[in-house]
């Protein structure tokens, strides 16, 4: 059986960006339990919990844009 290498972050965020963005919102929406939970302020826990929700998208937005382009 050969080792499958394992993927970086960047390379997994090409291959799977919406499982990062719904993580990123179900942290958003659970940011005061967080909170509660871990003693980390909320506005940091919201501050992540964004950049893990668009940040994934960015290469999508990339590709929808080429694609319009694409199409005219």
């Amino acid at each position: 059986m050969a080792n499958k290498p394992h993927l970086t972050f960047v390379e997994q965020l090409k291959h799977n960006p919406l499982i990062f963005t719904i993580v990123g919102l179900i942290i958003a929406s659970e940011a005061e339990e967080i909170e509660g939970f871990t003693g980390i302020p909320i506005k940091a826990v919201g501050i992540f919990a964004v950049i893990l929700t668009i940040v994934p998208l960015v290469p999508l937005f990339r590709k929808f844009l080429f694609w319009l382009k694409k199409r005219k």
